[in-house]
């Protein structure tokens, strides 16, 4: 019975944060302050603000996007589990999930932070509509790097192996319940990250991209095992990131 109230509670927490995002990314006013210049611009929300809203909205927007590739890991977690009574079960089931979303949490504020330094040199050096195509290319071509490397393989195939992840990592009571949470976050940031900074590039807020992220997410991390997917995703990427530069070149016709 605790674990199909588990199953509700993750359903309908996925749930609200889609329906949260989709509001903010449907022309709503809170979707138009979270954008980097109602952020970050003149008229700019204080930092005291400004950086918890958006580090409220990356958290909201990970657990749209993420949840649902963690649910074999917290369903195997919850067996592992269900002796405990139901208080302290849901308390251990609290414990993952808010560890798991710390870390993106954290991730976004990194990112928030690199994104200011990052806006901040452009705009020194060159007018901004000059350099963001180059700007999104980089990422891109991040982003399907990142595809190919040694870390994604490693921390993929622990997301891919629910039962060897909680073999291998297991502490029990509620401490343990949190290291893992934590744990498996970092693992999971090790295997999407890249990918996750695409969401700088086109807006935190872009519905469309967000959904066919989060689509990537699970199937990479739940239906398709290995990483030959995985690099054919990273194909993609490379390829989107060679057009952006080649759009830059300016055609012979317009010299």
């Amino acid at each position: 019975m605790t674990r199909l109230l588990l199953v509700a509670f993750l359903i309908l927490l996925t749930g609200l944060a889609w329906v949260a995002v989709a509001y903010a990314s449907l022309g709503s006013s809170w979707g138009q302050q979270l954008g980097h210049h109602a952020l970050l611009g003149a008229r700019a929300q204080p930092w005291a603000v400004a950086v918890p809203l958006f580090v409220a909205a990356w958290v909201v927007m990970s657990a749209a996007m993420m949840l649902p590739t963690v649910w074999p890991v917290l369903d195997r977690f919850a067996h592992a589990a269900g002796t405990q009574p139901p208080r302290a079960f849901f308390l251990m089931m609290a414990l993952f999930i808010g560890g798991y979303l710390a870390v993106w949490g954290t991730f976004g504020l990194a990112a928030f932070a690199g994104d200011l330094v990052l806006h901040w040199l452009v705009e020194t050096l060159e007018p901004l509509d000059r350099v963001t195509p180059f700007i999104g290319g980089g990422v891109l071509l991040l982003a399907g790097a990142y595809q190919f490397s040694p870390l994604k393989e490693a921390c993929l195939s622990q997301c891919q192996s629910p039962i060897g992840f909680l073999v291998r990592y297991w502490r029990p009571g509620l401490p343990g319940a949190l290291s893992l949470g934590l744990r498996h976050g970092l693992f999971c940031l090790g295997c999407c990250w890249a990918l996750m900074l695409l969401m700088f590039g086109v807006g935190v807020t872009n519905l469309a991209w967000m959904l066919g992220l989060a689509l990537i997410f699970y199937i990479e991390k739940v239906i398709v095992r290995g990483v030959a997917l995985s690099r054919a995703f990273g194909v993609l990427f490379l390829a989107g990131a060679v057009a952006m530069f080649l759009a830059t070149v300016p055609s012979p016709l317009s010299l």
